[in-house]
């Protein structure tokens, strides 16, 4: 894991990851998500939040429990692309999750993965073995940012993404109204510090 030098342990963050391959985090055991609607088995018992995505106030809803949580001096993990990909190009965000950002008044830290299709393919049960490299950008302020502006923090943060993934990787980005893939999972996890390992 390289980046982020300057983050503060103590203070929250909301940490914008991209996920291809199979269905798992990276980084520690995640003790808060929030999952889309049927993807949790033991929702409660695991700290989960659920997201109805066919149910804007519901959604909302569960976002604002997620907001509370982060202002308490939680840091989650969100994916903006709704699923994962089973190639590098980064794909359309959600807004959902910059609506979080706004809402708690926090930094997004972004993250770029690189080698987690290689370890385990979308649809595959097997794990295999590789490097993943984890790449933790300058982080984005929320700072005097509203509601009105979700889209603009959203273009910000996707940038940054996408310039990363192609200096690093040669990696360009679909284009943003590219029409996007179904929706498997969104998931947000809590208690997630920066760490210094690769």
């Amino acid at each position: 894991m390289v980046g982020f030098e300057e983050g503060d342990p103590e203070h929250p963050y909301i940490i914008g990851a991209v996920w291809n391959g199979a269905d798992v985090s990276p980084g520690p055991t995640p003790k808060r998500i929030v999952t889309k609607s049927g993807n949790a088995i033991v929702m409660d018992d695991a700290g989960m939040i659920e997201i109805q995505r066919d149910n804007r106030k519901a959604a909302f809803g569960a976002y604002d429990v997620a907001a509370e949580r982060i202002r308490g001096g939680k840091s989650v993990v969100v994916f903006p692309e709704g699923t994962r990909g089973n190639a590098y190009p980064l794909r359309p965000f959600k807004k959902g999750p910059f609506v979080l950002a706004i809402a708690a008044g926090v930094p997004i830290v972004p993250i770029i993965l690189h080698g987690t299709i290689e370890i385990m393919p979308k649809g595959s049960l097997w794990v295999h073995s590789g490097t993943v490299d984890v790449h933790l950008l300058e982080p984005v302020s929320t700072s005097g940012v509203d509601y009105d502006h979700r889209e603009t923090l959203m273009k910000t943060v996707r940038a940054r993404m996408a310039d990363a993934m192609r200096d690093l990787y040669g990696v360009e980005a679909l284009p943003e109204m590219a029409t996007r893939l179904p929706s498997s999972v969104e998931m947000v996890s809590s208690e997630t510090q920066p760490t210094e390992t690769r």
